[in-house]
């Protein structure tokens, strides 16, 4: 009797820990499909407003976006929706048949992600270049200098996320992305490749983000001090003032994409490290936000490049107004 009712207890506790298990996965889930939702429409208008319009591309840091905008769409359309698809049925019979997807996922999520890192570090050091030395853009960043480094950012990342295919890599059902394997022998491999997808450019952002804040606000108290000295009536005065704030304005709206870049990226980044180097234990819910806010970045540089730029803002509006007159007219 005693057997009976423990196996029936025990029952009822493996059928509850099943339903809580189904039922978070379907909100991860959830959050993961909101997230590509998000990407696909944002980044989509980001590439379709700067192919449509040529004098967007003169600026040197829309090169760099375009290619950002990019790659983040791929992430949205790659990887994510094999996140989705297998955190829908998050059990390890699932991630036992999956095959060659956590190494597909892995390669795509480096190689995407690398992208993504360097094209807002180049972004961000092209900006800073503008405000730091601005009679030197024309001569070090030319439009061919800019695609070439686009191109080697692309080149370089996939030939470092190839390595993926070289080792044997689980699945991770609680954070729905890959696994890291535990073999010592890669230990060197995973440093070598966190070091130079992450450490280098999330040091290299920092320290331009700081850059530019330090010349926006000196800047700022400069133009505030020239506007208290300088007589109304000085037009030239009037006309460069104007320029330096556009410039400065264009400078503060890169410094808040920066700022929220390295905001949703810190999460990920601390936990990574204190698994690594001390092992601590970190609790499931927060180990999937930290990674789902990490990719969060893929629609929330498009979103905040589209609202804080005023020009590119009114080239979407533009572009969307010709696109309801077009179907209208259908």
């Amino acid at each position: 009797m005693d057997n009976d009712t423990n196996s029936s207890i025990s029952f009822k506790e493996e059928f509850r820990d099943m339903m809580n298990m189904n039922e978070y996965s379907y909100i991860k889930t959830t959050v993961i499909c909101v997230i590509i939702v998000l990407n696909l429409i944002m980044n989509s208008l980001v590439i379709a407003v700067i192919a449509r319009y040529p004098q967007l591309r003169e600026d040197r840091t829309t090169l760099f976006m375009f290619s950002l905008s990019v790659s983040d769409l791929a992430a949205g359309c790659t990887f994510m929706p094999i996140s989705a698809a297998l955190c829908s049925r998050a059990t390890p019979e699932v991630a036992d048949m999956v095959g060659l997807l956590p190494e597909i996922h892995a390669f795509l999520v480096w190689w995407l992600g690398f992208n993504s890192m360097y094209c807002l570090c180049w972004l961000t050091i092209s900006k800073a270049i503008v405000i730091l030395n601005p009679f030197k853009v024309e001569r070090f960043l030319t439009h061919k200098c800019c695609y070439f480094i686009i191109g080697m950012i692309w080149i370089i990342g996939c030939l470092l996320a190839l390595g993926n295919f070289t080792m044997a890599i689980p699945w991770n059902t609680v954070r729905c992305t890959y696994g890291r394997t535990n073999e010592h022998n890669l230990r060197i491999g995973y440093l070598a490749v966190f070091l130079m997808g992450v450490a280098l450019p999330v040091s290299i952002l920092v320290y331009c983000t700081l850059r530019i804040f330090v010349v926006v606000m000196r800047t700022h108290r400069q133009i505030f001090a020239l506007e208290n000295t300088v007589a109304v009536g000085d037009n030239s005065i009037g006309n460069t003032s104007f320029v330096t704030i556009q410039a400065i304005r264009s400078s503060r709206n890169v410094l808040v994409i920066c700022v929220v870049s390295l905001i949703l990226d810190t999460p990920l980044i601390v936990f990574a490290v204190l698994d690594t180097l001390t092992g601590t234990h970190i609790p499931h819910v927060f180990s999937f936000v930290s990674a789902w806010l990490f990719q969060s970045n893929t629609f929330m540089n498009s979103l905040l490049y589209l609202v804080l730029f005023k020009r590119v803002r009114k080239k979407v509006v533009h572009m969307c107004c010709a696109i309801m007159v077009y179907v209208r007219a259908r």
